[in-house]
């Protein structure tokens, strides 16, 4: 049984870094300006447009993965967090937001690219 559940968590834990490792980096929105960029230390950047005039806020904090989603804490307000299911396809990304925050309707999504 240990046997087991240290196999589990190092497969849940290899799953983690492979996920992570995919989507550092930086990219940009498809058909859109927003642009955000994963880096390696687990911190986050991103400039992403928002409202009916699509004003640009730029975003900073600290990220985590978990599964397939990418949960970023914002270090100006917690209103800006965000939560983040991702998936990829060929060289794109597509982020569904689950919790948008002040910044991003929940349940709408949007493509980006690697710079």
């Amino acid at each position: 049984m240990r046997r087991i559940l240290i196999l589990l968590s190092s497969t849940l834990l290899l799953a983690t870094i492979a996920c992570q490792r995919t989507i550092l980096g930086s990219w940009h929105q498809v058909n859109g300006k927003d642009t955000i960029s994963f880096y390696s230390d687990g911190s986050y950047a991103a400039s992403m447009a928002w409202g009916p005039k699509g004003t640009t806020e730029q975003l900073s904090g600290t990220y985590f993965i978990l599964g397939r989603t990418v949960n970023m804490q914002s270090n100006l307000s917690p209103s800006d967090s965000m939560q983040c299911a991702f998936s990829f396809d060929g060289s794109e990304m597509t982020l569904t937001y689950l919790s948008g925050g002040m910044v991003k309707v929940d349940g709408t999504s949007a493509r980006f690219k690697r710079d």
